[in-house]
């Protein structure tokens, strides 16, 4: 992947990073359903109101916003009468007490860890999960819970670009995930989880080759549910094989106790994120994290699952274990961006010099693969990869 600027300087091209001549590329399912295996009768009696940090969306109205999702807040209470009502708090608000401008009234306040890791506590009490536009929403639809957002409501409250920020990032879910008026009534969405038999084919065709630990590698929390759900397909697999998690540690990890996934793993790593930048400590600490790495008690029989297999940290793993099985686990959007070529324009995207300096200068001193990254102004999503194709750097891509 590589990028340039167009003929009239305003745009940014990323290139497809996928090598078509390799066979390496699988489509998977993530297998959700081992985590309700044992699932008796209907015992769902949980619903769920994710919350948002509007602060972190850069123009909207929060006056408009929080009488629009108090307007949410009254339809969950009329459709779900006779449910559990819980309302979860965005990790990320700034806020002391969301009850100070929202209408909370019937609704318990559960926790305050990532929506993901929730799911998969609660998946067989969880009848229905609503969103004002969090991206954990899609994650609930996934796992095959009843999930929708009133994005096209609550987008009414955000300037004109985040609005399109967010339908173009939800443009692949369904109709019936979004509720586009409070005189709409609630139907089921739940989508049928088939079982993931590529993924268990997979997972043992490697089994056969390598008999070492197997290691995840994880940024994003957000991720957290899905390589759970992985875990559970090993242990199904081989019980006595060894399973660790590498977290490469920031903000949103702080409000996830340890204790509420430490169980699933044999071993669990934190190593600080390294950010793109030309700062003396964050150049120091991308040095150190690279160091730590190469040196990181990974055998040769290992295996090796990154989520995604971007970042800095993921290109460490894979430049520095040639020799063990390296497998990128990223899902459908994030395949997409890599594999055909897209334009993002200057006015909404940008890229800082720290990345170009990484880029250029630093990751061939440590003799890493070359990255680039480009930064979304509106703080929806970033785009980013390798200047080489991420199957020649992986050796298997399963993508979900």
């Amino acid at each position: 992947m590589g990028y340039s600027k167009n003929h009239n300087m305003a745009d940014f091209i990323l290139k497809p990073s996928i090598n078509e001549q390799k066979d390496n590329v699988r489509k998977i399912s993530i297998p959700f359903d081992i985590l309700t295996e044992d699932e008796r009768g209907d015992e769902r009696r949980m619903v769920i109101f994710l919350g948002e940090n509007f602060l972190h969306l850069p123009g909207t109205n929060l006056q408009k916003a929080y009488r629009l999702i108090n307007q949410c807040l009254d339809y969950v209470r009329r459709e779900c009468a006779g449910y559990e009502l819980y309302y979860k708090p965005h990790p990320k608000i700034k806020e002391r007490d969301e009850r100070e401008f929202l209408d909370l009234s019937g609704f318990n306040i559960t926790g305050n860890t990532v929506a993901e890791l929730f799911y998969v506590k609660n998946i067989k009490k969880i009848k229905y999960v609503f969103a004002a536009c969090s991206m954990a929403s899609r994650t609930a639809y996934n796992m095959g819970l009843n999930s929708y957002t009133f994005m096209n409501i609550v987008g009414a409250s955000f300037d004109p670009q985040t609005l399109e920020g967010f339908r173009e990032f939800n443009k692949d879910m369904p109709p019936d995930f979004f509720i586009n008026s409070f005189s709409q009534p609630l139907k089921e969405n739940r989508r049928t989880i088939a079982h993931s038999a590529e993924l268990e084919r997979c997972i043992s065709s490697i089994f056969t080759k390598k008999n070492g630990s197997v290691w995840f590698q994880i940024t994003d929390p957000g991720n957290l549910a899905d390589i759970l759900a992985i875990v559970a397909q090993i242990r199904k697999i081989d019980p006595k094989r060894k399973v660790n998690l590498v977290i490469i540690k920031h903000h949103r990890w702080r409000v996830i106790p340890t204790n509420d996934f430490r169980e699933y793993f044999d071993e669990v790593v934190f190593l600080l994120r390294v950010f793109y930048s030309l700062r003396p400590g964050k150049l120091f600490r991308a040095i150190q994290t690279a160091r730590v790495i190469k040196k990181f008690p990974i055998q040769s029989e290992d295996i090796i699952i990154d989520s995604p297999g971007l970042g800095f940290a993921a290109a460490c793993f894979a430049s520095y274990f040639q020799k063990n099985i390296k497998i990128a686990l990223m899902q459908n959007d994030t395949f997409r961006v890599l594999s055909g070529q897209r334009s993002y324009g200057r006015d909404l995207f940008r890229t800082r010099p720290g990345a170009r300096f990484f880029n250029l200068i630093l990751e061939p001193l440590l003799g890493i693969e070359r990255s680039i990254f480009i930064e979304d102004r509106r703080r929806i999503f970033n785009a980013g990869g390798y200047l080489r194709p991420i199957n020649d750097i992986f050796d298997h891509i399963w993508v979900y």
